[in-house]
């Protein structure tokens, strides 16, 4: 008796649990971002790395690119569900990552 109790109770939980949808996050909004990266002297950045955007007003929002070897790069946005082309709208603090 006592394993088909134990039997019944581990199936309707895991009926419970399987039935449980993890929310879809909508999409940003986002504009194309290119750019390049060059020197205070004007000199062009001669490396590669990686540039992050960090929104300055939404937490947990961020654009990042790879920098290729002449500079220039091509934001795209993560978030908990998606890469999105682009970066949203708004003021960001910078870091280039060499």
């Amino acid at each position: 008796m006592n394993r088909v109790f134990v039997s019944a109770w581990l199936l309707i939980m895991a009926s419970v649990v399987g039935c449980s949808q993890v929310p879809v996050e909508p999409k940003p909004v986002t504009h194309k971002v290119t750019g390049r990266i060059v020197h205070q002297d004007g000199k062009d950045y001669s490396g590669r790395g990686v540039i992050q955007f960090v929104h300055a007003t939404k937490d947990g929002v961020r654009a990042i690119s790879d920098v290729k070897a002449d500079g220039s790069f091509e934001l795209y946005t993560l978030t908990a569900q998606h890469k999105v082309p682009g970066a949203e709208e708004g003021t960001y603090k910078v870091t280039i990552i060499p």
